[in-house]
């Protein structure tokens, strides 16, 4: 009879032990109750023609799952732009964004050689840079494009995707 009692004993000791571990296991994959944010994914190419050439075919910034943070975590880019021409110059730059949802959000700064030709929101260079730059025959600048999403921004940027295209125009300079 002990061997009996033993063996029942065993046997609802290894029950309960294996429901213990089926409860930890199924709570250890339980969901998170917090909502993850996710991101926005943003790849801008600059395009030029003409006498204009850019050292960087392709994308010169890319970026995945931004979020808001203000200028402190903006994203940058470089590129080179080069005349190739012997005339002078007058350079615009205008932005053609693949979608509108962030024209309002999406905020982006400018740089020639390190001067400020642009900060504003992507909507706002739609339109093109108030001010050129100039690029002498057979001369090089650096281009720099920075992009953040303001720490105000709460809504409409997650799991967007947006391909920009920063199109550099050309045109002789009349003094």
């Amino acid at each position: 009879m002990t061997r009996v009692r033993t063996r029942r004993v065993v046997r609802i000791a290894g029950f309960i032990a294996g429901v213990a571990v089926a409860v930890l296991v199924l709570m250890s994959w339980q969901v998170s109750s917090s909502r993850p944010t996710v991101g926005m994914d943003l790849r801008m190419v600059a395009i030029a023609g003409g006498e204009l050439h850019v050292s960087k075919a392709g994308v010169f910034l890319g970026v995945t799952g931004m979020k808001p943070g203000g200028t402190g975590s903006a994203e940058r880019g470089r590129v080179i732009v080069s005349n190739e021409g012997t005339e002078e110059l007058s350079v615009q730059m205008g932005a053609h964004p693949s979608i509108r949802e962030l024209d309002k959000l999406l905020m982006v700064r400018l740089r020639v050689d390190g001067r400020a030709l642009f900060r504003g929101k992507l909507g706002e260079l739609r339109s093109g840079t108030a001010r050129p730059f100039a690029l002498a025959g057979r001369e090089r600048q650096t281009l720099e494009a920075s992009v953040w999403l303001p720490s105000s921004a709460s809504d409409g940027y997650q799991g967007l995707t947006t391909d920009v295209s920063l199109e550099l125009e050309g045109k002789p300079r009349v003094p």
